[in-house]
C-alpha cells in the first residue's frame, strides 16, 4: 500500500543480520520485489513469494535482467511451502494484514515456522494504530510525476479496512488511463500477534513503532522480530 518503507526495512535487516551474505531469505508477500531485489544483492539466495502471478512476473523479469540470485513462487502464504528451509523470512508493507482472520494469521505463522531453519528469524510488520486512525478519515492520496492515486477508505468496528483505489496514470500529453482496484485488510493488535506467534512456536524478540521512530500508539506500522524456538 502507500508509503512502503523498503529502504528502511533493508537497513533494519542489515543492522540485525551482519552475516546476511551467508543467509537464505524468503520475502513473503513480495509484490513486484522492491525489497526482494535489494535482498538478492546482499544475501546468499532470496525467494520471493506472492499470490499475484502478474506482480511475480514483473519481479522475476527485473531480477533476470540484472542477474540477481533469486527464485519466485506463486503461493498463498497460508500454505507456504519453500523448496528448502530459509534462515530468515520477512513480510513487510502490511502484507500480513491481507489475512482477514486470526486463524489465517496463526496458520501463516505456523507455515513460516515450518519453513525456517532451527532458531530462524521472522521479521514482519502490521498496520499500526496511527495508520488505522488515518484510514478512518476516509480519504488520502499519492502524487507522483506520472500518476495520481486516490484512496477512499472505511474502517469497521471490527478493524476491517476497505479500500477503493483510483489511479490515474499518464499516457503522455493530456491523456490519462484510469485504473480501479478494491482491497480489504484486517487490523491485528499486538496481543493477537503475540498469541499467534506463541501458537506457532516463536519467541517475540523485538517490537517497535515505525522502526523505533514513533510511539506504539502513533505508529503507522508495528515492526516485530521473532525467533523460532527449539
Amino acid at each position: 500500500m502507500q508509503d512502503a518503507p523498503y529502504e528502511q526495512w533493508f537497513g533494519f535487516l542489515q543492522a540485525r543480520l551482519p552475516h546476511l551474505e551467508q543467509l537464505v531469505v524468503a520475502d513473503l508477500g513480495c509484490g513486484t520485489g522492491k525489497l526482494t531485489h535489494q535482498l538478492a544483492s546482499a544475501c546468499r539466495r532470496v525467494i520471493g513469494v506472492d499470490l499475484s502471478e502478474e506482480m511475480l512476473s514483473r519481479a522475476a523479469n527485473f531480477a533476470l535482467e540484472r542477474r540477481l540470485n533469486s527464485e519466485w513462487l506463486c503461493q498463498d502464504m497460508r500454505a507456504l511451502h519453500l523448496p528448502y528451509l530459509a534462515d530468515v523470512v520477512v513480510s513487510t508493507s502490511d502484507s500480513l494484514n491481507y489475512l482477514l482472520t486470526e486463524d489465517d494469521l496463526l496458520q501463516t505463522f505456523q507455515r513460516v515456522a515450518a519453513n525456517l531453519q532451527p532458531r530462524g528469524w521472522f521479521y514482519f510488520d502490521l498496520l499500526g494504530l496511527g495508520r488505522l486512525r488515518a484510514l478512518q478519515e476516509g480519504f488520502s492520496y499519492d502524487l507522483e510525476a506520472t500518476a495520481a492515486v486516490l484512496f477512499e477508505t472505511e474502517v469497521t468496528e471490527s478493524g476491517r479496512v476497505l479500500y477503493d483505489v483510483h489511479a490515474f496514470v499518464s499516457e503522455g500529453g493530456l491523456f490519462y488511463r484510469r485504473l480501479h482496484e478494491q482491497h480489504v485488510q484486517q487490523y491485528f493488535s499486538l496481543e493477537v500477534a503475540k498469541r499467534c506467534l506463541a501458537g506457532a512456536g516463536f519467541e517475540l524478540i523485538e517490537q517497535s513503532g515505525d522502526f523505533g521512530h514513533q510511539t506504539w500508539n502513533d505508529a503507522m506500522r508495528f515492526v516485530l522480530a521473532a525467533r523460532k524456538q527449539d
